[in-house]
C-alpha cells in the first residue's frame, strides 16, 4: 500500500514519524510541543549522544521550495545544536541525487542516505510496521484497501461518490469527545442519531462513523429511502447502513407524508434486532422536533429516545483551534492570506466568537469565497463573515420549518428577541391569525405550542419562563430579511398588539439605514397603526426593574414620545405631533404611580429641543413635559433625579424660576432624606458615585452641604472598616478562590499558549 500523506496536516505527519521511527529503533522517542521548533521536531538522548529528527511535510511546495528553506533556516540551526545524528523526513518523494543534496547541507550530521527519509521510505516503513497505519485515523481511512472495500460495494451504495466525498472531508476532520460517544452508541443500541444546529459538522461527523466501520470489514449502504435498506438487507453480512438527513425529505416546513413514519420505525426495528447491522441517522434538531409532533408512530416508539442520540451543540476552545487550522493548513489560499490570519494573531478572535461553527470556518477558508478580497483585508473580512453568518439561516428558515414556526420567530423578531412566553403566546396568535388570513393558510389551536416545541433548542431557547433566539445571527438574519420582505414589515405592523412592536420595527430599521427609501414606504402604515394602538395600556415595573420592564411590557409614556418624536423627525407627519398631543394628555389624567420616571420625561423633552423647529404645537407639547416634570419635584427622593434637573434647566425645558423651588427640595432632601441614601450605598464604588454626583448638584444650586460630605465622607470610613473587617473574616476562603482563579489563568494561558504554538506551524503546508 502506498500513500502520499497528503491527507495529513505537518503535526498528523509529525506524530507519524515519530511512530514510525520509534518502531523502527525501538527506542522512546522524546516529542515537544507545537510552535517555533528551533530545528527540533522529535529528540533521542542516549548514552551522552544525541540524536535529532526534523519533520518537513511541504505538500503542496516541492523539493526545490524545500532545499531552499533548508538552506535558509535549517542548516544554521543544526550547526547550533550539533548533534551526534541527525535524521531528517519529508513527505515529498525523493530520488536517490534528491537525497545527496540533503546529506551534503547538512554535512557531518547525517550519516547516510538512509536518514533522509521520504515518501517512499515511509511507504516502506508503514509496510514493515502496519501497527501503524491503523493508529493513524486519517491515514487508515483513506488507504488503498479502505476505498477497495468501499468500491467494492458500488453499485449498492453509489459509494464512488462517496468515497470523494468522505476523502475530501478527511484531511479537515477532527477527531473530538463526539466520535467515541458515537461508536459507543452503535456498540450498545446499534443505532445512533446524531442532531444538531445547522453548519455544526452532523454529516462529516457521521461519514467519518461510516468509514470507520468500513475500514473493519462492515459492507456500506448509504440510504436515501428506508426501501434502499430493505432491498439491500442481509443477515449475515456485518453492515453499517448510513442515513443522513432522514427526516428531510418527509418533513422540512409544511410538507410530509404521514405514513413515512411507519417505514421508518420498521427500519429502526430492523436493525436494532439484528445481530451484523447497525445505523447511523442525522438530523436537524427541530426536524426532529417537528417529525415528533406530526407522528404519534414516532413519540410512541421512543426512536427520539436520549439512548440513541448524541446532540452536537459545541466544540471546546482546542476542538476550534484544530479544525480551523487544518482548514487554513488544506486551504488553496495563497500564503499571504495565512500569514495575516497567524501574523495579527485573528485566529483568537475566531475561535472565540460566539458565532463559531465548522461551516462558516469552511466558507471563510474557500478560495473562491475571498476573490475580491486582498491578504490585509481577509482578518477582518473573516470576523465580519463570523458577525453575520445570515446563509447558514436562510435555507432552514425559508424551507425546512412550519408556517406557524416561522410566524413565531417573526413575532419574537417583533418583540426584540426576547419575550415573556405567555406575552409572545399573544404576540404570536395576532400575527399567525392574520397572516393565515391574509395568504389563506390553515390554523390550528394547537399552533403556538407544536411551533415552540419545533424550535425549541435550535432557533430559540429558554431562560426562566422568556424565549428568545438561541444564536444572535439568526436575529441578524431576520432583521435583513423582514428588510427584503415589504410585505412582512407591513404584516408585522397590522397585527401588532403592543407600540413596542412598531417600536422594534422601526429600531430595525435605525440600525440598518440603507433601507430608508423602504421605511418612507411604510408612513401610512407606522402612523394607522400608532392610532390604533394608541391607548393600550403602558405598564411600569419598580426602578430596578426597568431593564425587564423593557423586555415585557408595553411602552411607557416617555417611550411612546421617543418613538412619535424620531418617526415624526423622518415622516413630518403632522398625526404624530397629535398622538404626542394625545399621549400627553393620558399621562396627566393617569395615576401618578404609571406616569413614568422624571429623568424619562427630562430626555424627552430635550431630545424635543434637540430635534424640532419650534411651532405653537411643539410649544404646547414642550409646555406640557414641562409641567410634568415640574409636577415631579416635590416628590424627588434620590440624587440623580435631582442631577437630570440641571439638563431641564439648562436647555429652558423648564422655567429658570424653578430653581429656587428646586434648590428648596433639595435642602429639604438634605435636611430629612440623605442620610438615607448614603447609607444605602454597600461599596465604596457606589458612595462614590454618590458624592460626584452630590456635589455637581450642590455646586450647580449653590447650596452649602459641608456637614453632609462630612457623612459622606464618614461613610468612606466606615466601609473602609467593614471591608477590613470582612476582608479578615473571609481571607481564607478569598485565598481559596485566588488559588483557583490562578490555577484557572494557569490554564487558560497554557492552552493559549499551545494555541499560539499550533499555529505556528502553518509555515510547514
Amino acid at each position: 500500500m502506498s500513500y502520499d500523506f497528503s491527507q495529513l496536516s505537518s503535526l498528523d505527519f509529525e506524530d507519524l514519524c515519530r511512530d514510525l521511527l520509534q518502531a523502527e529503533t525501538g527506542e522512546t522517542l522524546e516529542t515537544f510541543k507545537p510552535g517555533r521548533d528551533q530545528g527540533i521536531d522529535i529528540r533521542l538522548l542516549k548514552n551522552n549522544k544525541k540524536t535529532i529528527i526534523q519533520c518537513k511535510h511541504y505538500l503542496k511546495s516541492g523539493i526545490s521550495t524545500l532545499l531552499s528553506k533548508l538552506k535558509k533556516e535549517e542548516v544554521d540551526k543544526v550547526k547550533k545544536l550539533s548533534p551526534n545524528r541527525y535524521i531528517f523526513c519529508t513527505s515529498l518523494p525523493l530520488t536517490a541525487k534528491n537525497k545527496s543534496d540533503i546529506k551534503e547541507l547538512f554535512q557531518p550530521y547525517i550519516k547516510n542516505d538512509h536518514d533522509v527519509i521520504g515518501q517512499e521510505s515511509l511507504n516502506n516503513l508503514l509496510n514493515l510496521h502496519k501497527e501503524i497505519e491503523t493508529q493513524h485515523f486519517k491515514l487508515w481511512l483513506s488507504g488503498t484497501t479502505v476505498l477497495s472495500r468501499v468500491l467494492n460495494n458500488a453499485v449498492e451504495t453509489k459509494s464512488e461518490y462517496l468515497v470523494e466525498r468522505v476523502k475530501s472531508k478527511l484531511p479537515l476532520f477532527v477527531e473530538n469527545a463526539s466520535f467515541p460517544k458515537v461508536l459507543k452508541i452503535l456498540n450498545e443500541h446499534r443505532v445512533a442519531i446524531i442532531s444538531g444546529d445547522p453548519g455544526v459538522g452532523k454529516t462529516t461527523l457521521a461519514e467519518m462513523i461510516l468509514y470507520h466501520f468500513i475500514g473493519n470489514d462492515f459492507r456500506a449502504i448509504e440510504v436515501g429511502l428506508p426501501r434502499d435498506a430493505f432491498d439491500t438487507y442481509k443477515a449475515d453480512i456485518p453492515t453499517i447502513y448510513y442515513y443522513d438527513d432522514f427526516l428531510g425529505l418527509t418533513y422540512y416546513g409544511d410538507k410530509f407524508d404521514k405514513n413515512a413514519d411507519v417505514d421508518i420505525i420498521h427500519l429502526i426495528n430492523l436493525i436494532k434486532n439484528s445481530k451484523n447491522s447497525h445505523i447511523i441517522l442525522t438530523s436537524r434538531d427541530y426536524i426532529l422536533n417537528q417529525a415528533s409532533q406530526s407522528s404519534e408512530r414516532f413519540e410512541n416508539s421512543n426512536l427520539f429516545h436520549d439512548k440513541y442520540r448524541l446532540e452536537i451543540s459545541s466544540y471546546t476552545k482546542i476542538d476550534k483551534a484544530k479544525i480551523l487550522y487544518n482548514h487554513l493548513f488544506f486551504s488553496e489560499l495563497e500564503d499571504e492570506y495565512i500569514d495575516e490570519i497567524v501574523n495579527t494573531k485573528t485566529y483568537n478572535s475566531i475561535i472565540n466568537h460566539e458565532n463559531y461553527i465548522p461551516r462558516v470556518i469552511e466558507w471563510v477558508t474557500g478560495k473562491n469565497f475571498v476573490k475580491n478580497i486582498s491578504p490585509k483585508e481577509y482578518p477582518d473580512f473573516f470576523i465580519e463573515t463570523l458577525n453575520n453568518p445570515k446563509k447558514l439561516w436562510k435555507k432552514p428558515f425559508e424551507k425546512q420549518i412550519s408556517a406557524p414556526a416561522r410566524n413565531l420567530l417573526l413575532a419574537l423578531l417583533s418583540m426584540g428577541g426576547k419575550a415573556d412566553a405567555s406575552k409572545l403566546h399573544k404576540v404570536f396568535n395576532s400575527y399567525h391569525s392574520y397572516a393565515c388570513g391574509k395568504y389563506n393558510l390553515r390554523i390550528r389551536p394547537e399552533d403556538f405550542n407544536n411551533a415552540s416545541e419545533e424550535v425549541l433548542g435550535s432557533f430559540i431557547t429558554t431562560e426562566d419562563n422568556f424565549l428568545m433566539f438561541a444564536n444572535p445571527s439568526l436575529k441578524d438574519f431576520l432583521e435583513l430579511w423582514v428588510l427584503s420582505n415589504k410585505s412582512v414589515i407591513l404584516d408585522l405592523l397590522s397585527a401588532a398588539t403592543k407600540l413596542k412592536q412598531c417600536q422594534i420595527v422601526w429600531l430595525i430599521f435605525s440600525i440598518h439605514p440603507a433601507h430608508e427609501e423602504l421605511f418612507l414606504e411604510t408612513q401610512e402604515t407606522f402612523i394607522t397603526n400608532l392610532k390604533r394602538l394608541k391607548n393600550s395600556p403602558p405598564n411600569i415595573l419598580e426602578r430596578h426593574s426597568q431593564s425587564q420592564y423593557l423586555i415585557n411590557n408595553d411602552l411607557s409614556y416617555p417611550y411612546r414620545l421617543h418613538l412619535y418624536l424620531n418617526l415624526f423627525a423622518k415622516f413630518k407627519n403632522l398625526d404624530l405631533l397629535n398622538l404626542m398631543k394625545e399621549t400627553l394628555d393620558s399621562a396627566i389624567s393617569a395615576n401618578p404611580i404609571q406616569i413614568g420616571y422624571i429623568d424619562d420625561w427630562v430626555d424627552v423633552g430635550v431630545n424635543m429641543l434637540e430635534k424640532l423647529d419650534r411651532n405653537v404645537l411643539i410649544n404646547s407639547i414642550l409646555v406640557q413635559i414641562s409641567n410634568i416634570i415640574v409636577s415631579f419635584i416635590k416628590g424627588i427622593d434620590n440624587i440623580n433625579d435631582f442631577y437630570c434637573l440641571i439638563s431641564a434647566l439648562d436647555t429652558g425645558l423648564i422655567n429658570k424660576s424653578n430653581k429656587e423651588r428646586v434648590k428648596e427640595t433639595i435642602e429639604e432632601f438634605i435636611e430629612n432624606q440623605v442620610e438615607d441614601e448614603i447609607w444605602e450605598c454597600n461599596n465604596s464604588t457606589e458612595l462614590n458615585d454618590f458624592k460626584m454626583t452630590f456635589e455637581s448638584v450642590i455646586e450647580y444650586f449653590e447650596i452649602n452641604a459641608d456637614m453632609t460630605i462630612s457623612h459622606i465622607d464618614g461613610k468612606f470610613i466606615a466601609i473602609d472598616e467593614n471591608e477590613a473587617m470582612r476582608a479578615d473574616y473571609d481571607q481564607e476562603v478569598w485565598r481559596e478562590r485566588r488559588y483557583e482563579e490562578k490555577y484557572e489563568e494557569q490554564e487558560e494561558q497554557t492552552e493559549q499558549q499551545s494555541i499560539d504554538d499550533y499555529f505556528q506551524n502553518l509555515d510547514d503546508r
